[in-house]
C-alpha cells in the first residue's frame, strides 16, 4: 500500500501508474444488478411506521427530569452548637467586610454600578483578602 497515493475513481494522485484493473461486466451481471435495483425501488414505505420509529427514538432521548421538593437542611443534624455559632460569627464578619468594601466602591465610582454588581465586586474583593 502506497501512503502517498490518493484515488478518485480511476484517477490517482501521487502514483505514477494505475494499479487497478477494471474488468468489464458481463450482460448477465448487469441484468442482475438492474433487477436488484428495480426491486429496491419498488418497495414502498409506510409513513406511519417511519413516524412511529422516530417517536420511539425521541422518547428514548428525552431527558428524564424529576422534580424534588426544596427541603431546607437542618444544620443541627450535622453540626454541633459551637460550630454553628462559629459559622454565624464568620458570616457576620464577611457581611461587614463586604458592606465596607461596597461603600468604598460607591465612593470611588459613584452611580457606576447597580447594587447587585457593587455587592458582587465587594464580595470578590473581600474574599481575596
Amino acid at each position: 500500500m502506497d501512503v502517498n497515493q490518493v484515488r478518485f475513481g480511476n484517477y490517482t494522485i501521487g502514483g505514477g501508474f494505475q494499479t487497478g484493473n477494471k474488468r468489464s461486466e458481463s450482460k448477465e451481471e448487469k441484468a442482475s444488478k438492474n433487477q436488484v435495483l428495480n426491486q429496491n425501488q419498488n418497495k414502498t414505505q409506510n409513513p406511519d411506521t417511519m413516524l412511529n420509529a422516530m417517536n420511539l427514538a425521541g422518547i428514548q432521548n428525552k431527558a428524564q427530569i424529576t422534580l424534588t421538593h426544596n427541603n431546607q437542611v437542618n444544620p443541627t443534624d450535622y453540626l454541633d452548637e459551637s460550630r454553628i455559632n462559629d459559622i454565624e460569627a464568620m458570616m457576620a464578619e464577611f457581611e461587614a467586610g463586604v458592606s465596607q468594601a461596597a461603600t468604598i466602591i460607591e465612593n470611588d465610582f459613584p452611580n457606576t454600578f447597580s447594587p447587585q454588581q457593587k455587592l458582587m465586586l465587594a464580595a470578590q474583593a473581600f474574599a481575596r483578602e
